[in-house]
């Protein structure tokens, strides 16, 4: 199995937290931002879902 360093990725946030590493996983935690993107699909999908419950789910 491979060994992961969690001491080569870089703190960068400002409240000096360091990295969790999931030992069984590999998967690395880090304080960090959204995505810009990740917000617009967000957004998008609440449109969306506001939109199919008027237009399927309403009375005729």
């Amino acid at each position: 199995m491979k060994q992961f360093d969690i001491h080569k990725y870089k703190n960068t946030s400002k409240d000096n937290v360091s990295p969790y590493l999931y030992q069984d996983s590999g998967i690395i935690e880090h304080p960090g931002r959204v995505p810009v993107w990740l917000y617009f699909v967000i957004i998008g999908l609440l449109v969306w879902g506001v939109y199919y419950l008027l237009e399927f789910w309403s009375q005729p």
